[in-house]
């Protein structure tokens, strides 16, 4: 065993954050304790020598005393600090704490110095007791433990974040000692003080459980983040492409019939005897408008022509349903004034044109209001995909405003779209492609997130970023009106902290703050934000109104 890894094994005890193999630029959860009997018996005799140096009067006594309570209560710490100061890594927090006992007991103040170092060892234990026991509540909440990685990359500040309170840490103790407003050695404590407030655990170490916690929320409520990377994303989102498919959860409507010869009730109970022999949407839509029985005892040598129309015999006599061109191929003359470029289906009774059924595609009551919303929440691209035929839903994406509208469009097509899209997007800007009708999604898209719509039931792969088991057009805005309310909820917990920081450094500064009770108020600061962040769970609060909308069946 070389020096190196004698240093890591010794720092192995270290909370999770200040060990050398910490990568800071990663948030990630700490669910580490570390508490066993070895260091269970360290803190214990580590406290015992620190009461005894405390009331002995001999000075070289006190601060031997002290001093192995500071080792027994931080040799892993010294190791930790030895290890990344060999790996040129002289700003980690375990190099702070020991440079801030060491610089406190250098200006006498060694009692200072022995209680700093154990509550910073209780808070960093109660951080992650707090963090176990929040997850363990989430898991009892949503009947399960989810495997959604809570990890993220850290703020580009936190790296100067250090370096930072080094030179305001140096810059104070020489104003106090230029300006005469106190001692060398009291300048020295408080630029202690201020080094060790640089650290950024209090600042950031809720932000993973505050983001796992909402995704745990979201999760009892049927909407499955893949990890809480893919719900703060959500607050990125300024595009969405919403693929509709066949648009099967709402059939078109019948709006006008036209006969010159039949009266419109005929011509539709004609249509529709000939429709029941189709499943098309057309078919269906038609079969829906007319209220009369089907006639199937007169119907034969039915063929159901796909994107065309059906032909079928009643009687003897040929009826054909569809589209111009089913028309033109069973050679039936459409006259002019019936021609038209809309949601249109024509009628012929043997060789002689009948009539025409306008339709429509409908909008869904709550997708015109849905849509609207995103825009509300920074949404300025809307982007529709349709597997109908453009005439049938153009009408319908007009309605909605949406930006842009690809019918009958490849996979291959799809993906060209998406990927120009992603392009024309500002830096910062992310996509969302919404696939609302998938029977499977085996593979992401070129989009920056996808979120698909899955069946209750399906052994299909879904290889998305959000899982929906609901076709309800309010789960795309909610969950990103929650991303943000998640991420304002950040923010408060880092303001929290900073004004925590600025309050002691002040009082550092009037002399009316230790190195310990720093300590204290740091770590209290980040035991408050962790304890305050579970509140990210209420997915469901009053402003949040998924759980109206998804059914109380969880998918795998």
């Amino acid at each position: 065993m070389n020096f190196q890894e004698l240093l890591m094994r010794l720092s192995a005890s270290c909370f999770a954050a200040d060990r050398p193999d910490y990568n800071w630029k990663t948030l990630r959860l700490f669910p580490e304790t570390g508490l066993d009997l070895v260091l269970i018996v360290r803190l214990a005799a580590a406290l015992i020598l620190c009461v005894i140096g405390a009331l002995v009067h001999n000075t070289v006594v006190q601060y031997i005393l002290l001093a192995l309570s500071a080792l027994a209560a931080g040799y892993d710490y010294l190791a930790s600090a030895i290890a990344c100061i060999l790996d040129r890594q002289v700003f980690r927090p375990a190099v702070i704490v020991i440079v801030c006992v060491i610089g406190t007991m250098a200006v006498g103040q060694p009692v200072d110095a022995a209680v700093f170092l154990l509550v910073y060892r209780v808070a960093s234990i109660l951080i992650a007791v707090v963090t176990v026991h929040a997850q363990k509540t989430l898991e009892a909440a949503v009947g399960g433990e989810i495997h959604s990685p809570a990890e993220f990359a850290a703020p580009k500040w936190i790296g100067y974040l250090a370096p930072a309170g080094l030179c305001i840490a140096v810059l104070v103790a020489v104003l106090e000692i230029v300006l005469k407003v106190a001692t060398v050695s009291r300048a020295i404590h408080a630029a202690m003080i201020v080094l060790f407030l640089s650290t950024p655990c209090a600042l950031l170490i809720s932000v993973p459980l505050v983001w796992y916690s909402a995704v745990n929320g979201a999760y009892r409520c049927d909407v499955l983040f893949r990890s809480c990377r893919s719900m703060r994303a959500l607050n990125a989102v300024r595009a969405v492409a919403v693929d509709e498919g066949e648009g099967d959860s709402q059939l078109p409507k019948v709006i006008s019939v036209k006969s010159s010869q039949l009266t419109p009730e005929a011509l539709l109970q004609l249509a529709a005897n000939a429709e029941s022999c189709s499943n098309s949407r057309t078919a269906r839509a038609i079969c829906a408008a007319y209220s009369g029985p089907i006639l199937t005892q007169y119907l034969s040598r039915a063929v159901d022509i796909p994107e065309s129309g059906v032909e079928v015999y009643i009687e003897s006599t040929r009826v054909c349903v569809g589209t111009r061109e089913l028309m033109i191929l069973k050679g039936v003359d459409i006259p002019d004034a019936d021609l038209t470029d809309g949601y249109v289906v024509y009628v012929s009774v043997g060789e002689q044109y009948a009539g025409k059924i306008l339709l429509q595609e409908v909008v869904q009551s709550d997708t015109k209001p849905a849509l609207k919303e995103l825009r509300a929440l920074g949404v300025h691209t809307i982007t529709l995909f349709s597997n109908a035929s453009n005439d049938s839903v153009a009408e319908n994406a007009k309605e909605l405003k949406a930006d842009h509208l690809y019918c009958k469009r490849s996979g291959a097509e799809k993906e060209q779209i998406l990927s120009q899209q992603v392009e024309n997007l500002s830096d910062g800007e992310l996509l969302l492609y919404y696939d609302r009708r998938c029977t499977a999604h085996p593979e992401h898209s070129s989009a920056d997130l996808d979120a698909c719509v899955i069946p209750e039931e399906s052994d299909e792969r879904f290889d998305a970023d959000i899982l929906l088991t609901s076709q309800d057009p309010y789960l795309l805005p909610e969950a990103i009106e929650t991303a943000g309310w998640v991420e304002g909820i950040c923010r408060e917990h880092l303001a929290i902290g900073v004004v925590v920081k600025v309050l002691l450094l002040v009082m550092a500064e009037l002399g009316y703050c230790t190195l310990w009770f720093a300590a204290v108020l740091d770590g209290a600061a980040a035991l408050g934000t962790l304890l305050m962040a579970i509140r990210a769970f209420g997915f469901d609060k009053p402003h949040h109104r998924v759980r109206d909308y998804l059914p109380k069946v969880k998918s795998k």
